[in-house]
């Protein structure tokens, strides 16, 4: 409970926190799993500053909560909720919650229920989230290694479809033990110029430009990589133009190291695909990932944030033009320096 104590102590007006894992049929909620080592759904993770934390569960989960959650675990009937709950939060003046992860409706019952002032504690938590431990990078560096070796067994062939490929690709994470970290991105030639392009049925020709932006995920931690490639003779423009990018993903690597900022990253990005001859990128050099694939830091415009060691971050140079686009991209550990995973 190590994750909780940092909490409490970073958010001295706190007196307890609540964060929800509810609807089975999604992701556990990375913010629930980070502080409850727990992935049971329909159920309330309560804590209150010096107590042991507690999880609210219904009864289909009960039995496991007793034997997973390090806690106290209580049962409720859908009738109970609200009284139990609120027994929980009694004399509680100020309620840490991440308002991105609940409802609407759950927030307005909060509201009614409990005396507690509510407060927004989402960029608390993603900052605690950014600086990961060993456990956490060993996760993540065992997603890289799924990645990478799942890649290795993807054939392609012209006359496949983009959705082809993304399915197949799908199904080699599945057999390797893994998930996707998202819906591999798989682009042929003209699509490859949209940075989030959708996989359709466009079918691979000789020669044209193939993007694949895919992730593994390990112990709930994600990877996030990019690479482009060629089926026959590659055109020497598009070609050169993915080179380029490896070299500004190498001068980047290079530059990284704890205490920058993330506009200064981002700056020291921009020059170098000047240098490249390259146009800039509508979107951000990177972003840190983790349980989620886009994490604090964020290298958006406005970002305030700065680099810490034990940071994981994807780097994605990028490039997109009139016909065709190119991406090369890692996940990175940040220690002293910025190594790939």
């Amino acid at each position: 409970m190590d994750r909780l104590q940092q909490l409490f102590k970073s958010s001295p007006e706190l007196d307890a926190i609540l964060l929800l894992s509810w609807d089975a049929a999604q992701q556990v909620d990375s913010n629930f799993f980070y502080l409850s080592g727990s992935e049971i759904d329909r159920a309330t993770f309560i804590a209150r500053r010096n107590e042991s934390p507690a999880l609210l569960c219904n009864p289909l989960n009960y039995e496991l909560a007793k034997e997973t959650f390090r806690g106290a675990a209580i049962k409720f009937e859908p009738q109970e909720y609200r009284k139990k709950l609120n027994s929980l939060l009694k004399g509680s003046k100020s309620l840490g919650i991440c308002k991105r992860d609940i409802s609407a409706a759950f927030y307005e019952a909060l509201q009614k229920g409990t005396r507690a002032k509510l407060v927004d504690i989402s960029d608390e938590m993603l900052a605690l989230r950014m600086r990961k431990d060993e456990t956490e990078i060993a996760d993540i560096r065992h997603a890289c290694s799924i990645a990478r070796k799942s890649l290795e067994s993807l054939y392609l062939s012209p006359g496949k479809t983009e959705l082809d490929l993304q399915s197949e690709l799908q199904s080699i994470l599945y057999s390797n033990h893994s998930s996707p970290s998202f819906p591999p991105i798989v682009l042929f030639g003209k699509n490859a110029r949209f940075p989030h392009g959708k996989s359709g049925n466009r079918r691979l020709v000789k020669g044209e430009i193939v993007l694949i932006d895919w992730g593994a995920r390990h112990g709930n931690y994600c990877s996030d990589t990019t690479r482009c490639t060629f089926v026959g003779e590659p055109d020497k423009g598009q070609e050169k133009a993915y080179e380029k990018l490896q070299d500004v993903f190498a001068a980047i690597l290079g530059f990284l190291r704890p205490g920058l900022s993330a506009q200064q990253v981002s700056k020291f990005a921009s020059e170098q695909l000047k240098e490249a001859g390259l146009p800039q990128m509508p979107h951000g050099i990177g972003h840190g990932i983790g349980l989620d694939v886009h994490e604090y830091p964020s290298f958006a415009k406005n970002s305030k944030h700065r680099l810490v060691e034990n940071t994981v971050l994807a780097i994605e140079p990028a490039t997109y033009l009139k016909g065709f686009g190119a991406r090369f991209e890692n996940t990175i550990l940040l220690k002293k320096r910025a190594t790939v995973l």
